[in-house]
């Protein structure tokens, strides 16, 4: 089973995640994750936009399966249906919430060997250790 995780990336054109995936037949997700959604930085207009931005890509004609739950669950709850799994998701750089549950998830995948290929989608570094030359 191939996923392609939309987070915070909804571009349908140039969108290397997507490509990657879609070139894998994979399905395309987006998860409403409640610790996101009632976090103290979102609001409702965030969600109507993300809504909408979904819409656009069904429109567009891609199939978007929206599902509901915290990320790790829902993939292991995909895990419990499909024997291999290969995840596809943008490298979101988004707030500290995002970050540790990502740093939780690549634990997860890792230890329920599931592969999990990462696309910068701009040009922020991630947890980089070392700024020094930094631009």
């Amino acid at each position: 089973m191939n996923v392609v995780w939309l987070k915070r990336d909804l571009r349908l054109a140039d969108n290397e995640t997507l490509f990657n995936g879609l070139e894998s037949n994979a399905v395309v997700i987006y998860i409403f994750e409640p610790r996101i959604s009632h976090n103290y930085d979102w609001d409702i207009r965030h969600w109507r936009f993300v809504y909408q931005s979904l819409k656009h890509l069904e429109a567009k004609g891609l199939k978007v399966h929206f599902l509901y739950g915290e990320a790790q669950p829902v993939f292991e709850w995909l895990k419990q249906k499909y024997e291999s799994i290969t995840v596809f998701s943008h490298c979101e750089t988004g707030n500290d919430l995002t970050y540790q549950r990502d740093i939780e998830l690549a634990a997860y995948f890792k230890s329920s060997k599931i592969s999990w290929n990462e696309y910068q989608s701009n040009l922020v570094i991630r947890g980089a250790k070392n700024r020094a030359a930094w631009d």
